[in-house]
């Protein structure tokens, strides 16, 4: 039986008490049925130093905490930082030589690998590199992340800083690195720059021997919601959203909160009950009675253990989307999922029906047995620690580049057009690399999701700031001006900055999308290729679309102060279209400048025969459906608003088809009988729409760019008709591809169309050619992907050079300004030259 090494920086705890030890507990207990297993603790500074064995082959060695701890403590206390930092110390304490060290090193001479739980205990293993073992990292989350939401104060960011270092040692040096949830995976992958070949899932799990029993819900006056945690602050602020929220709001539903978050709650109303710690079987017997279980948790990372065992044991839940995180539920499906806001309603909900509780009762259980068992969990983590002591080196495979994006808006529901121009780009440019787009979003938590294989969305929480002045500003207009305060407020909001530097750290690229988060370049300065992706010139279409806003003039002057900053900055540009490109390389005449025009997705040639037939036979002269399709972009308002004043009374027989947000603007116009407004739909309504239209129209006359929707038209084989304006951007003739006239002869265009389906017809033939040629998205995501290679610059694969820096004394937080001065030069060195 091989033998394994395992640190962590707390005990395991049986019963264990908080999620942390659950996970502890539970992971050696199932691979010591095939290791021999050797855990490493630190305990309280009043026990002494004993062996616990937990099994045959499951010991573990608690080292009592000596003088050091106090005096890093004192230290952080010094530096105004307070938080949990249990971890952190201990990191601290590793730096000199303790019993820890003594009994790691004894241990490890015999054992055929190593295992840390946290980055924390690094220091304590310092055959780490040396002595041909292997290392895994199991993480419970990525605890950068994790230690900058627990700690606070002036001087938080030294220790984010020591422990970032820390754990992307650990990470380099790891034969494998085991993570709770496909999020956290996303974060190594990102953050760290780990391989994919190196990353593997061990989610948090349960024991099915606790949870072998069937649901006994107490009902009536007795009936209960549970909520149960450790005193870990994400707990405390849940445990607190009951008591002094649901609580009130619901007298005559009664509350149970179990656990040590308990200590950090003072009183509480009459239908709370407080049970602080339980037992096992008093655990199980709150699982197996309670009504529902409640977990209004806000922050935090990783996966929920409480959750897990919530499933487990087939309570119905309600949880928030943070508290659910890594756990693959679906909302109304798994559990009810909601946010602060309607959290009440949320847990309304499951009060007052019982069959709502019913089915998601069934549903959670059946998720939990089917993937979060301990026994299913490591299973696989054993398999891979074998193949790690068989195989201790890793071998990297080809490195695939990475391309860092940012814009100020997610493109996860690519509704509108330049939602869609990125997402289709980077989706195809995913396939050879990794793209990670980094943006903001108005929902509490930071969310990372793979919209693609190889295309990760971060999404960002505004601050509470940001939002109050879009709010402020969008009340008193109706232009939002929500891109440009991305630009007044990306500064200010350091988990955007934070992240943008650290996957900045390791991307190969960096692509503007739009120029409003351009300031971000000031966070970090610029020390890797920047690019400048333009959807228009920014600054010229501003200037006209916020004419009618109140302050408009002083915003289209920042806008164009924004784009010249951001190309000034960029190493090169790409444009959707040949005078957007001539514009703007105008103002910088030697800066590399591509044209990656606008696509679509094209129907075959097999399709788009069959629908330009189906069409033909049509008699459009007794009716006719004209499809619109746009956002609620100004300049789609317009076109949209004269489409109904003056274009669709002149034709009885015509139906007027809205796609997309645009139709919001339009409540004028609802009495008219052919007027039809679908809001925004499915891709797959979206095809059936295009696919029944009779012709497409485009009667855009501002803005700035290329239309997407001539893209789709033309995909679609629609005959279209369209001004010159809606046409910019692409080789389109009239009277080949479509028919192309100004506002005021839009009508007669129309009838002519209604007149010739003949002619409607080898029109829609010539532009369905034209897309398959030069407009379908796999194509120009080929010449996206061309145009970035041509300026990337690519990460090193050589070591990075070594130094060693020899002073008299180094402690962490700084002590002093000669060490805050070191650590900072440091830094710095670290940026520009990879040390």
């Amino acid at each position: 039986m091989k033998k394994v090494l395992v640190l962590c920086f707390f005990p395991a705890f049986a019963p264990p008490v908080s999620g942390g030890e659950l996970r502890l507990f539970n992971m050696y207990k199932r691979l010591s049925e095939r290791f021999d297993i050797s855990l490493v603790s630190w305990t309280h500074a009043q026990s002494h130093f004993e062996i616990v064995r937990h099994g045959e082959t499951f010991r573990e060695y608690r080292v009592p905490k000596d003088a050091a701890f106090d005096t890093a403590y004192e230290s952080c206390r010094r530096a105004g930082i307070e938080g949990e930092l249990a971890g952190v110390v201990c990191a601290m304490v590793g730096r000199g030589h303790t019993k820890y060290h003594q009994v790691v090193a004894e241990l490890a001479a015999g054992a055929d690998a190593v295992v840390h739980e946290f980055p924390y205990t690094l220091l304590y293993d310092r055959g780490i590199g040396k002595d041909g073992k292997p290392r895994f990292y199991n993480s419970h989350n990525v605890e950068s992340e994790m230690v900058s939401s627990l700690a606070s104060g002036a001087r938080v960011q030294e220790i984010v800083d020591l422990v970032t270092r820390l754990e992307r040692s650990l990470v380099e040096q790891s034969r494998v690195v085991f993570a709770t949830s496909t999020e956290e995976l996303l974060k190594f992958h990102l953050l760290y720059g780990v391989p994919a070949a190196k990353l593997r899932l061990a989610p948090n799990g349960f024991a099915p021997e606790d949870f072998d029993f069937e649901r006994d819900e107490v009902v009536g006056a007795k009936s209960y919601a549970l909520f149960m945690g450790s005193e870990h602050p994400p707990n405390v602020e849940g445990a607190r959203f009951v008591v002094e929220v649901l609580a009130p709001q619901f007298p005559r539903q009664r509350f149970v909160v179990a656990g040590r978050v308990c200590r950090s709650i003072g009183s509480a109303p009459g239908n709370v009950q407080l049970l602080g710690e339980v037992g096992d079987d008093e655990k199980k017997r709150l699982f197996q009675c309670a009504s529902f279980f409640v977990n209004p948790i806000f922050a935090g990372a990783g996966t929920s253990l409480k959750m897990v065992e919530a499933m487990a044991a087939g309570l119905p839940i309600v949880t928030t989307h943070v508290g659910a995180r890594g756990l693959g539920l679906v909302d109304n499906v798994d559990a009810l999922i909601a946010e602060r806001d309607d959290f009440d309603r949320a847990t309304l909900r499951l009060i007052q029906d019982a069959e709502t509780r019913r089915r998601l009762s069934g549903a959670a259980r059946r998720a939990a047995f089917a993937r979060l068992s301990w026994p299913t969990i490591g299973s696989s983590v054993a398999d891979e620690i074998s193949l790690g002591i068989s195989e201790p080196a890793f071998i990297p495979g080809l490195r695939r580049p990475l391309i860092l994006v940012v814009n100020d808006y997610s493109v996860r529901e690519a509704v509108s057009g330049g939602a869609r121009r990125i997402h289709s780009l980077l989706r195809n440019v995913g396939v050879n690399g990794d793209v990670a787009l980094l943006c903001m979003h108005d929902k509490p938590g930071l969310e990372l999701e793979e919209l693609a294989p190889g295309f990760t969305e971060v999404r960002v929480p505004k601050t509470a700031e940001h939002k109050a002045f879009e709010s402020g500003i969008n009340n008193r207009n109706w232009i939002s001006i929500n891109d440009l305060s991305a630009a007044l407020f990306c500064l200010d909001n350091p988990d955007l900055k934070r992240l943008f530097r650290r996957i900045g750290d390791n991307a190969d690229i960096v692509i503007f999308s739009h120029p409003y988060m351009a300031p971000l370049l000031d966070s970090v300065g610029k020390y890797t290729a920047v690019v400048y992706e333009s959807h228009n010139v920014e600054a010229a279409m501003k200037a006209d679309i916020l004419k009618p806003h109140s302050d408009g003039e002083i915003l289209s002057s920042f806008v164009g102060k924004l784009e010249s900053y951001l190309l000034e900055r960029s190493d090169a540009i790409i444009c959707t279209t040949e005078a957007d490109r001539l514009a703007l390389t105008e103002l910088r005449p030697d800066i590399d400048g591509t044209v990656v025009l606008n696509g679509c997705e094209v129907l075959s040639t097999e399709a788009a025969a069959a629908v330009i037939a189906q069409r033909g036979q049509r008699d459009l002269t007794k009716g006719f459906r004209a499809v619109f399709v746009g956002s609620g972009h100004p300049p789609n308002v317009d076109a949209a608003k004269a489409l109904c004043a003056d274009v669709l009374p002149r034709f009885p027989g015509m139906q007027l088809w809205i796609i997309g947000s645009v139709g919001e603007s339009l409540d004028v116009f609802a009495h008219l009988p052919g007027l039809r407004r679908f809001g925004v739909v499915s891709d797959q309504e979206k095809h059936r729409l295009l696919l029944e239209a009779d012709i497409a129209v485009n009667p855009v006359v501002s803005g700035g760019g290329s239309n997407l929707k001539i893209a789709d038209y033309l995909g679609y084989a629609l005959p279209t008709v369209s001004t010159p304006d809606g046409v910019r951007g692409f080789a389109i003739e009239d009277g080949t591809h479509a028919l192309i006239r100004p506002q005021d002869r839009f009508a007669e265009a129309i009838e002519e169309l209604i007149a010739d389906p003949v002619r409607g017809g080898v029109l829609a033939a010539a532009g369905h050619a034209t897309a398959c040629a030069s407009l379908d998205w796999a194509k120009l995501g080929g010449q996206y992907a061309a145009s970035l290679r041509r300026v990337a610059t690519p990460r090193p694969d050589k070591a990075p050079p070594r130094v060693l820096v020899v002073t008299y004394r180094y402690t962490e937080p700084c002590q002093g300004g000669a060490e805050e001065y070191l650590v900072r030069l440091l830094q710095r060195y670290t940026e520009l030259y990879g040390a």
